[in-house]
């Protein structure tokens, strides 16, 4: 997934909120880049992610994990079970960014402990070597605040790009999106970030849905999540069940 995006290839990927592991392998047989395990808002604890990583890792997709905080501990210990992706949510300063990349990060460059083992049982006994390198981490930008710090940011060493929130990014910024002019701000500042995140030499990325995915595709974000278990469910059942409703009878007394 890394290094996809690093030579300038997009990557598309699904989250995991309903905290079943093997939905997790059917997103990655499936052919998603990456699929990422939503530790903020998602049904996950410690046991529940780690062998969702491992499901992941039967198919071709990256195992990432959106972390419920800008925690050292948390993003510690989603490493150590075999993330390789980590998504740090209300990222706002340039210091936040800074705790985050010192999270993610074995020294000198960061302060990750290398007590934990899965790394290495899971990805080899070189992974403390290669671990800085091959790790992503991106920050979400979601605030009006970070929008306006998206620089200070994003020039950080050791962050390798951000994943927009625009749902967030509307809801502090108090833009109604049914409204044409707060739609082109919204609109505005996404590709403002987007912008910034090139010029600083970092990986533009983003959260939508199935619907918006498309135009983030073609305005060049590398970075595309777009589906998550709970919405595909919700999504197709209603329409399944209404259209096998109209075949029931009535059962014989």
């Amino acid at each position: 997934m890394k290094q996809k995006m690093l030579a300038g290839e997009q990557v598309i990927g699904a989250e995991l909120g309903l905290g079943c592991p093997v939905i997790g392998e059917i997103f990655s047989l499936s052919g998603y880049d990456f699929v990422q395990v939503d530790c903020q808002h998602g049904i996950w604890d410690d046991e529940g992610a780690f062998q969702a990583f491992h499901h992941i890792l039967l198919g071709e997709a990256t195992p990432s994990v959106r972390v419920p905080f800008n925690d050292y501990g948390d993003i510690g210990r989603m490493l150590d079970r075999g993330a390789q992706s980590i998504i740090v949510p209300m990222v706002n300063s340039r210091e936040e960014a800074q705790e985050a990349a010192r999270s993610t990060r074995y020294p000198p460059l960061g302060a990750r402990s290398k007590g934990g083992g899965a790394g290495r049982l899971t990805y080899g006994n070189d992974y403390a070597t290669v671990a800085n390198e091959e790790i992503l981490l991106m920050v979400q930008i979601e605030t009006k605040e970070a929008v306006e710090q998206a620089e200070a940011i994003l020039s950080v060493e050791g962050v390798d790009g951000c994943m927009i929130g625009p749902g967030d990014l509307a809801l502090t910024s108090n833009w109604n999106l049914q409204s044409e002019d707060d739609k082109k701000k919204h609109r505005d500042a996404i590709l403002h970030v987007k912008s910034v995140a090139e010029s600083c030499g970092k990986l533009p990325g983003i959260a939508t849905g199935v619907e918006g995915a498309e135009e983030y595709l073609k305005d060049g974000f590398l970075f595309v999540l777009c589906m998550s278990d709970g919405w595909l469910l919700s999504s197709e059942s209603p329409e399944i069940y209404e259209s096998l409703s109209k075949f029931r009878v009535k059962a014989k007394s």
